[in-house]
């Protein structure tokens, strides 16, 4: 079976800073008749980046028996995003809910646990960690117990037991061997079979012009729990005493949902694209078993998608512009209701000005304009104005969403009232206040004049090596950076030290036009050349080449070459 994408009803419960971008068009809409298959994964930005870039060739007697490219992480032998010379791939995180926490009735000594009619004694081991101290390190004991759904962990006085699914025995590495010499799409799904942790939006493309997506894991179906997309039962602990929440055998397939099959999933739709950016990955209700709700939020595939569907035939400079887009989806929502309401009132002449520099704003967050300044700094303002302290007591000081602050502001001021709990308070008010209190604290950070408030003089990319607090030089240098949290392309934060990790657009019509960039340079050795020769070019939305010859000296264009050599030793 196979889902078509679509969003939530509702605004996501608070806002997760999940951000990673992939997407695949079919051949019917580039000019090649191809398809071009694009990932770009958010990370924490690191110097040297959290991606090791490589090009493996594995030969026969045949030839070449495996040619493949893209990143993948230190120490793990097979590429994680990328292509060979049949298939491409990328990945963006699902967000599924594969984590359960457990409450119980306890005995008075703490040691046993009710499970249904039964009174169950805990297991305890001891663990054995070694930690540092002035001199040296020394080995400490730390006991844990564990119930029949996992460890027990205790906060706040209340003890609760957790089960996971990275406590369970999976295969990736297996299924990455797969992905990377599978040859078409049916061997990228036998390969799809492997992967249960952690859930991955895989879009795929191949040189026969197929396209397709899996949201690939290995997902619990809970027993004993209350139907229906939107229950809280899901989202609090479950009374493992009376058995609600529970997870079968590893071995019954009755109590998973197993990939590729079983997972939602398109092959080859008829739009022609598909796009993830950890969006809701199917419409409430239209999946039989329960996935998650700590989803992004839509702004992101919402202009990928708008995007998609705005310019065809599609090429790699499209793509590239996707990519690197800034557009703000929620200033282009909430900045109206900014203007309107200061409209509607008598305003000094400091916030006049900033009314007017977000009435001429193309909601571009460009490093250039003031007016992305004016809006973030407006936007935790209102947060802090329009919602009660309750909020941050309880954990949730990142909320509301802006797509939640967005619906409320379109409905009626009763709504508000009714959700902050602030009586008759007129929200126009608490709108115009915050933007004064956000002139304010401009003008104390950055000067009176607006000249000083760009977004680049306030935005900067903040690049750090782990030495870098006692080797500063190590790290890269602070340069201006555009870009915002729930853009295309994220940047956002006054000291950016999130963003994309690495960028591929992988064209299956031409592999000369395949294009990346890593967000510093390739090597960790500081004084190399390219310990962060790409920095720029990433920075600039440019690319270098994602060729795959075969041999060395098909190489085009070499800057230098490391060779290693094995040496045999004498017994």
């Amino acid at each position: 079976m196979a889902w078509e994408k679509g969003k939530a009803d509702r605004p996501p419960a608070f806002n997760p800073f999940l951000a990673s971008n992939n997407w695949v068009v079919a051949g019917s809409l580039t000019g090649t008749g191809k398809p071009i298959l694009c990932n770009d994964p958010h990370l924490p930005l690191m110097a040297p980046p959290v991606w090791y870039e490589a090009h493996l060739v594995f030969r026969d007697s045949g030839g070449a028996s495996m040619n493949v490219r893209g990143v993948t992480l230190p120490g793990v032998p097979f590429i994680l995003t990328g292509r060979n010379q049949r298939i491409s791939w990328g990945v963006t995180i699902v967000g599924a809910d594969v984590i359960d926490f457990y409450r119980y009735d306890w005995s008075e000594d703490g040691t046993e646990y009710r499970n249904l009619d039964v009174w169950e004694k805990t297991t305890t081991i001891t663990e054995k960690i070694r930690v540092k101290v002035d001199d040296g390190a020394k080995e400490r004991e730390h006991k844990v117990s564990l119930t029949k759904h996992g460890p027990v962990l205790e906060r706040d006085g209340e003890r609760f037991a957790v089960r996971w699914l990275g406590h369970y025995p999976t295969m990736e590495t297996l299924a990455f061997y797969g992905i990377n010499t599978a040859k078409d799409i049916e061997e990228f799904k036998e390969a799809l079979r492997y992967f249960h942790f952690p859930a991955l939006n895989f879009v795929y493309a191949d040189v026969d012009g197929n396209i397709a997506w899996w949201a690939c894991g290995r997902y619990p179906i809970r027993s004993n729990v209350s139907e229906g997309d939107d229950c809280i039962e899901y989202r609090v602990p479950f009374n493992g005493s009376d058995g609600r929440g529970e997870w079968g055998d590893w071995d019954d397939p009755d109590a998973w949902v197993d990939p590729p099959d079983e997972v939602p999933h398109i092959v080859n739709p008829e739009a022609g694209y598909i796009a993830t950016a950890n969006n809701c990955p199917v419409p409430l209700g239209e999946f039989p078993h329960w996935l998650g709700w700590s989803w992004a939020e839509s702004h992101r595939i919402n202009r990928i998608v708008g995007m998609l569907k705005g310019t065809q035939p599609l090429d790699i400079d499209d793509m590239g512009r996707i990519q690197t887009d800034v557009y703000s989806i929620p200033a282009e929502k909430l900045v109206p209701h900014i203007v309107k309401a200061c409209e509607e009132r008598r305003l000094d002449d400091g916030v006049r000005g900033a009314v007017d520099a977000l009435k001429e704003w193309d909601f571009e967050m460009d490093e250039d304009g003031v007016a992305p300044t004016i809006f973030t700094t407006w936007l935790d303002k209102f947060r802090n104005n329009a919602f009660p302290n309750v909020l941050d007591e309880v954990g949730l000081g990142d909320t509301p969403t802006t797509e939640t602050i967005q619906r409320l502001l379109e409905q009626s001021s009763t709504a508000w009232s009714e959700f902050i709990g602030s009586g008759n308070e007129n929200i126009g008010d608490v709108i115009v206040a915050s933007l004064r209190d956000a002139v304010e604290q401009l003008r104390e950070d950055h000067g009176r004049s607006m000249n000083g408030w760009r977004w680049g003089s306030v935005n900067h990319l903040y690049i750090e090596h782990p030495l870098g607090s006692t080797i500063p030089w190590f790290n890269y240098s602070r340069l201006p950076a555009g870009g915002w949290y729930n853009c295309v392309n994220p940047g956002g934060g006054r000291l950016v030290r999130y963003g994309t990790s690495w960028r591929q657009i992988i064209d299956l019509g031409d592999q000369r036009n395949s294009l990346c960039v890593l967000p510093g340079g390739q090597l960790g050795n500081p004084f190399s050349r390219h310990y962060r020769d790409q920095l720029g070019l990433w920075l600039e939305g440019k690319y270098k080449p994602m060729t795959m010859p075969e041999s060395p000296e098909e190489l085009e264009g070499t800057v230098s070459t490391i060779n290693y050599e094995p040496k045999t030793h004498s017994p």
